[in-house]
């Protein structure tokens, strides 16, 4: 996705969950994944984008 680096690692133990459709959704909107999550590329930057996709993927490491 342009604009959008490499995402944060899986938090331990939780490595099956991968944490490029959470950006993508994040970035694009939850069309792709059966949401109507709207997009936040524009009201969120590159990189608060991925510490939102940190801060999800850290909580359900915890199991949350």
């Amino acid at each position: 996705m342009k604009g959008i680096g490499p995402g944060p690692a899986a938090p331990a133990g939780n490595a099956a969950r991968p944490t490029g459709p959470a950006a993508s959704a994040i970035s694009e909107g939850g069309e792709a994944i059966g949401t109507q999550m709207p997009a936040y590329k524009l009201a969120l930057d590159d990189d608060d984008r991925w510490r939102l996709v940190a801060f999800i993927a850290a909580d359900f490491a915890t199991g949350r």
